[in-house]
């Protein structure tokens, strides 16, 4: 796990694939439990709250709350979607000219259009890329 910055209230990291973030029942490995061993060699008790998640397989950088209040501070600049997020993706061989359009709607669905599309409602993301 790599520290890019942290600040009394946050610690941003590298989370590597691979790695849940969450503790979980089956004994995985978790960035939570990381976080909260470094954390733990400079405070007693410490605090560690999860802002946003990445999946197990995705790597990227993932923000933690050291303090309850900036836990909750965080959250609310996500769901006022205040935060801009950066989806990079790397791929064996280029895409079709094309391009490709989809989005994920509020309830986590992916849905699939063809062709580039501009950004939707609140809840959907477009993709777009040029060769």
């Amino acid at each position: 796990m790599t520290i890019l910055a942290e600040t009394p209230q946050w610690i941003a990291i590298n989370k590597p694939a691979g790695l849940v973030v969450e503790r979980d029942r089956h004994g995985y490995p978790s960035v939570e439990e990381e976080v909260l061993a470094y954390l733990k060699q400079r405070k007693r008790e410490p605090y560690v709250g999860i802002v946003h998640r990445l999946d197990r397989p995705v790597s990227g950088v993932l923000l933690l709350a050291k303090k309850k209040s900036a836990l909750k501070q965080l959250n609310e600049q996500f769901r006022q979607r205040q935060v801009q997020k950066v989806y990079w993706a790397v791929v064996e061989t280029a895409p079709q000219r094309s391009g490709i359009a989809g989005g994920l709607d509020t309830k986590g669905r992916f849905w699939q259009k063809g062709g580039l599309f501009k950004r939707g409602g609140q809840g959907r993301f477009s993709v777009q890329f040029e060769l």
